[in-house]
C-alpha cells in the first residue's frame, strides 16, 4: 500500500498539500516517537521502544492515521 507521506521520516513542517498543519505537527512527533525495537523476530514479535507495546502500538497507528487525516481534503475547515 502506498503511504501519502514518507514513512522513514515525514517532515516536521507541512507540505502545502496538508490541511491541518497543526494535526499533521502532533501526529509526526508521536510517529517518530514510537518506533519498533529491533530485537530478534524469533524469540518474540516486535515491540515499542516508547511504550514496550506489540509493534505497531496504539500510538504508532494513531500517529499514522493523524498524519493521513491532516492531508485528507475532508479534513478541511470551513471557513466562516
Amino acid at each position: 500500500m502506498h503511504s501519502p507521506f514518507d514513512s522513514d521520516c515525514p517532515p516536521i513542517e507541512p507540505s502545502p498539500r496538508v490541511r491541518q498543519s497543526l494535526l499533521w505537527r502532533l501526529a509526526v512527533r508521536l510517529y517518530r516517537e514510537h518506533r519498533a525495537e529491533i530485537q530478534c523476530p524469533t524469540l518474540r514479535p516486535p515491540q515499542c521502544r516508547v511504550c514496550g507495546r506489540e509493534w505497531p502500538c496504539e500510538g504508532r497507528r494513531l500517529a499514522e492515521r493523524g498524519l493521513v487525516v491532516a492531508l485528507s481534503e475532508s479534513s478541511r475547515q470551513p471557513v466562516e
